[in-house]
């Protein structure tokens, strides 16, 4: 018994480790986007809306691809559908490292879009299977604080002129390399977990061949606060993933001209420092109060955005702060993660992970990258340059998502409902 006891526990942690290396493998192809800007941009001769183009592109196709994802999960399991997704983003990394075309190279970025679409889902799932429901919070928090830490090591200006002497293309090469490894771990580590049975919620939400796609989207069609939690994220979100997309970084060297080049990385470290400290302190956080949670969060990214366009380029400091502030808004969508997990059922669950970042990662992500763009080139106009008075144009536009954010938190009720899950 003690044997099997301690098998088991191995085979949790096992699988742990490798569904963090996964997420990790996934965010990693996110954050490092801004550190590749200039070296990309420079390589393929990009505009301002091409290069959006380019990197919304994995963003539009995550976000679309999230509820079949979702629903694919709950149909066929964990351990199926990753090793066999995350294999082909391995591939599709290496063709794009090697592509030279526009179109082709946006293409790919949409192929790992769609094959990404489970990484962030297929851990809330697997968290939902092996974590008690009151911690699950707790340990999505927990493990978005190790992930943002590591992206914000990314960001670094050593990191950045490694990227420089070794060579973007290089680089995916080599980031393939490590994909495939993954890939196989997963294989090896969700098999063996499933195996296991490891308690009652794991043949519930392995597999439930009784799901239907139609049934699950009518159920979350009718939990109201479920879609209010999805639309409040979709705008606070907003402002964070087009400063990481890498116009944060253009908008500081035009704001502060005279930086040195080993100062340009500081704004994207301080705003993934802000997304690891937003992680740590939710962990100790009640997660009954999600109104108040909200309503802080909306503060918060008024607070960043106001001293960025109008104390950002009196210091470095203020510009830190800053970029801190609106770091600290990137864990708004736990809020809504944790909502989903408490109030739907696990036949859905995974459905409802899958819409609740559909939502996200295509309206607030994919398509703000890909507006941002346009906007820069309208605004643009007969200049030959980007000026700094167009990224500040761009980054005023937050104040509407911020509205937006605001009623939706304020029609929010979810806190006043008994979970009856």
């Amino acid at each position: 018994m003690i044997k099997n006891k301690k098998k088991i526990d191995f085979v949790i942690v096992f699988s742990f480790v490798v569904m963090f290396l996964y997420t990790t493998y996934y965010l990693f192809t996110r954050s490092f986007t801004p550190v590749l800007q200039d070296y990309i941009m420079e390589d393929m001769r990009l505009t301002a809306f091409e290069w959006s183009s380019l990197t919304s592109a994995f963003s539009a196709a995550y976000g679309i691809f999230q509820i079949i994802g979702g629903y694919t999960m709950d149909k066929i399991g964990l351990n199926i559908l990753c090793p066999l997704l995350l294999t082909i983003g391995s591939l599709l990394n290496y063709y794009f490292a090697i592509s030279t075309n526009l179109n082709l190279s946006i293409y790919l970025r949409y192929g790992l879009g769609a094959t990404f679409s489970v990484a962030s889902t297929a851990l809330l799932k697997y968290l939902s299977i092996v974590v008690p429901s009151h911690l699950f919070s707790k340990f999505v928090y927990g493990i978005y604080a190790l992930v943002n830490f590591i992206c914000m090591m990314t960001n670094t200006i050593t990191f950045k002129n490694m990227i420089g002497t070794l060579g973007w293309r290089k680089f995916y090469l080599i980031y393939t390399i490590i994909g495939g490894i993954i890939s196989l771990l997963l294989l090896i580590s969700l098999n063996m977990f499933y195996k296991q049975n490891i308690n009652n919620r794991e043949s519930e939400n392995k597999k439930d061949e009784n799901v239907c796609l139609i049934e699950g989207l009518k159920y979350l069609l009718k939990s109201k606060n479920y879609l209010i939690s999805c639309l409040f994220s979709v705008f606070i979100s907003n402002i964070f993933y087009v400063a990481s997309d890498g116009w944060l970084n253009k908008l500081v060297d035009g704001l502060m001209p005279n930086l040195l080049e080993n100062q340009k990385s500081f704004a994207c470290v301080g705003l993934y420092a802000g997304a690891t400290a937003a992680n740590f302190i939710g962990i100790a956080i009640s997660f009954w109060l999600l109104r108040y949670q909200m309503l802080s969060y909306v503060v918060l990214l008024t607070a960043g955005l106001s001293f960025i366009l109008y104390s950002g380029s009196t210091s470095i400091l203020m510009m830190m702060i800053a970029c801190v502030l609106i770091g600290l808004t990137s864990s708004a969508q736990t809020v809504s993660f944790d909502y989903t997990e408490r109030s739907i059922p696990n036949k859905y669950l995974g459905l409802g992970f899958g819409v609740l970042n559909c939502c996200v990662m295509y309206l607030g992500c994919g398509l703000p990258q890909k507006l941002a763009g346009l906007y820069l080139d309208i605004i643009k106009g007969t200049s030959s340059v980007y000026l700094t008075i167009h990224y500040v144009k761009l980054f005023r536009l937050g104040y509407l998502t911020i509205i937006l954010s605001l009623i939706f938190c304020l029609i929010f009720t979810g806190d006043k409902e008994k979970y009856s899950k």
